[in-house]
């Protein structure tokens, strides 16, 4: 496992327990807290792609969205959409009238103004439909052009065991034309009761789900489709739907109630004159204006208001476009980050620039908000803000965010968390137990490298001494066992090697542990040129800030190895997972266990480093985090490093899915790389 690496540590297994886990491990979260959440059987990642940049990716982004939303993560986790279950004053009407029609009606559209509470609307719903439910949630606008039929039709099927999921799947195997794709979803539907939303339909453009919704609304079935779309665009007045709920504003007196929380006292005709051109008590709107009147007189800003909530970017740029320019550098460095970051965080970032001000400011009006010490922003307004940083901009944030987090790793790391959280390795465990439970991945994995060193004539034998550097609490430990090898393993964290230890007792083989750094000198315990092999495997690499210091792994192979002995190297393929990101991702990931996982991050292409934070909720309400930095070297930086550490590579592999099977190296499709050396 190598603990030094992703938890600040050395792993970076959950990068290849499946085409999804490194996508899973790049991400952002606006303003979601994570509580619960599970696509059963599914790694769970989505992209954030902004609407107004994804038009202009082409065709080659499009293609690759729609290559990994040929996944289960289509579907959002419902830790995320029960997030926007907030703010929900005087909804009972309408929460009522949802009800009724989810369990009488096959499509039913919720109509309303940017910010009314549509999404939020939906979210009660799916808190409240009842455990005999099936919820399936599609942020839309994160999907846009790559949101199809087929994809839908494949991931609602995706681990359902059912002759109707079979239907589905042979239908978009074969290629079907939509009508018969559309009936094999409807028949999925009718047998499996599942509530699926489709949130911000009108960015939708696939004409094969307009014809399943035809056709569902002839239909009687056991399941019910929510669309949600803004009334302005009109958009679902030219679908067809079994019912249609459009969503008003908050009430005149509703209205007054929120400006009230937020210390903001109106004469009622000034009030009712805010309510009217707030969309007739558009909440998001409400609370812009409660931001801006409580820095001035509460009557002079109602008079300079627009005259309606139709278009929200006009409220938020009242709110925004007034700030000093050192405000809006905060507030842009905020919603870039997109997850709730700390103050430390934000100052590091605008440095030479003092925050205190800046932070004070955005949170009176409204701008920000701030959770157990860490700022987040509303949603919509993050969308505003971004969608206005250039980007060179954009570029400069990644650099500043990502050498912040470089620079701290190791100190982050070596430090622990406190009292609270002794051990990053200990809660890397508890975070991705998917992956640390999968023990006949873990062999089938060493099985793959052993046959690979014996096709290159350096076969092991039983009693032969290995070397793992970087183990963990012997993720592998089986697999050699396995095959009767005697096994030391090298890791950095004590606790985390007693936790080996213990399990190692179990296994029939010798095994062993070092606690040691495996980028320093090899410990008095490990004689030079005592070892028949030498592995680094599950990506466990990249993690220091310079290439010396990550080129020491192959140092400390070449100086353990005897002569002509191999050494297995395993990596992540930058380019391959590089080719699918954009700078902000998320996922939300309920646990087996049922903790929750949060995990987001920040990509620098240019630099080709990305700063990872991952934060765990358990169910008694206690939590933790742990970050980590990761440069992606290319295959040939690779060799040219273990060259320079006298080691000589004599094959490259391919490796996916977590198997090796000789297939050889592709620079971009394969998830990663297995390189076999010898020493020089």
């Amino acid at each position: 496992m190598g603990f030094r690496c992703v938890l600040n540590c050395r792993r970076t297994d959950c990068f290849e327990v499946a085409s999804l886990d490194m996508m899973a491990l790049i991400g952002t979260v606006a303003g979601v807290a994570g509580t619960v959440a599970t696509v059963v059987g599914a790694r769970i990642a989505y992209l954030q792609l902004r609407v107004e940049r994804a038009g202009s990716r082409g065709k080659e982004q499009a293609d690759r969205l729609a290559e990994l939303l040929d996944k289960p993560a289509l579907f959002a986790p419902r830790a995320r959409y029960l997030g926007f279950d907030v703010d929900l004053i005087d909804r009972r009407a309408e929460i009522d009238v949802l009800l009724g029609l989810a369990h009488a009606k096959s499509v039913i559209g919720i109509e309303g103004i940017a910010g009314c509470g549509k999404t939020s609307l939906a979210a009660h719903l799916c808190r409240h439909i009842g455990r005999g439910w099936d919820i399936r949630w599609v942020f839309c606008d994160e999907r846009s052009d790559a949101l199809t039929l087929a994809v839908l039709a494949r991931t609602l099927a995706s681990g359902v065991d059912s002759p109707a999921a079979a239907a589905v799947l042979a239908a978009v195997a074969r290629g079907s034309d939509p009508a018969e794709t559309a009936d094999a979803v409807i028949g999925l539907l009718d047998r499996r009761r599942t509530l699926l939303v489709l949130d911000n339909f009108h960015v939708v453009s696939d004409a094969g789900l307009r014809q399943m919704l035809e056709r569902l609304e002839h239909s009687e079935i056991a399941s019910a489709v929510i669309l949600t779309s803004r009334t302005r665009l009109g958009f679902l007045r030219a679908l067809p739907l079994t019912e249609r709920l459009e969503v008003p504003g908050l009430g005149l007196d509703d209205s007054r109630v929120l400006l009230r929380h937020r210390n903001i006292s109106l004469p009622y005709e000034t009030a009712r004159s805010v309510w009217e051109r707030a969309g007739d008590g558009n909440p998001l709107a409400l609370i812009l204006f409660a931001g801006r009147a409580r820095g001035d007189d509460p009557e002079e800003v109602a008079l300079s208001l627009p005259e309606d909530a139709g278009d929200m970017s006009a409220w938020i740029a009242l709110a925004y476009e007034d700030l000093p320019a050192e405000t809006q550098r905060v507030a842009t460095i905020i919603a870039f980050a997109y997850e709730p970051v700390s103050r430390g965080v934000v100052q590091a970032v605008a440095e030479p620039l003092s925050v205190d001000g800046p932070l004070t400011e955005l949170e009176s009006r409204f701008l920000i908000r701030q959770i157990a010490g860490r700022f987040e922003m509303h949603n919509a307004v993050s969308q505003y803000i971004a969608a206005r940083t250039s980007e060179a901009e954009q570029d400069d944030l990644a650099s500043r965010f990502t050498g912040y987090y470089q620079a701290q790793a190791r100190s982050v790391f070596l430090e622990g968390l406190g009292n609270d959280e002794p051990s990053y390795g200990l809660l890397y465990l508890e975070s991705f137990p998917d992956y640390f439970n999968a023990t006949d991945r873990h062999i089938r994995l060493v099985d793959d490298l052993l046959e690979r060193l014996a096709d290159n004539s350096y076969p092991l034998a039983r009693g032969d001494k290995i070397l793992v550097l970087g183990s963990g609490d012997g993720t592998h430990d089986p697999g050699f066992a396995k095959h009767g090898l005697d096994v030391t393993n090298l890791e950095i964290q004590p606790e985390i090697a007693e936790l080996g230890r213990r399990k190692a007792a179990a296994l029939p083989a010798e095994i062993r542990y070092v606690v040691a750094d495996m980028t320093k000198q090899l410990p008095a315990e490990i004689i030079p040129g005592s070892m028949d092999a030498v592995f680094n495997i599950g990506s466990s690499f990249g993690y220091e800030e310079t290439d010396s210091e990550n080129a020491m792994v192959f140092r400390s192979a070449a100086l353990a190895l005897r002569e002509g002995a191999p050494f297995v190297f395993e990596y992540v393929n930058g380019p391959h997972w590089q080719n699918k990101r954009v700078q902000r991702q998320v996922d939300v990931t309920e646990l087996p266990t049922g903790f929750t996982r949060t995990e987001v991050s920040i990509d620098n292409p240019e630099a080709r480093t990305s700063v990872t934070m991952i934060s765990l909720r358990r169910p008694d309400g206690t939590a933790g985090w742990f970050r980590h930095f990761m440069h992606y070297y290319r295959v040939n930086e690779v060799t040219a490093m273990m060259e320079d550490a006298g080691l000589r590579p004599v094959a490259v592999y391919d490796a996916k899915g977590g198997r090796v099977t000789g297939e050889p190296f592709d620079n971009e499709q394969s998830e990663a790389m297995v390189i076999i050396a010898v020493p020089a």
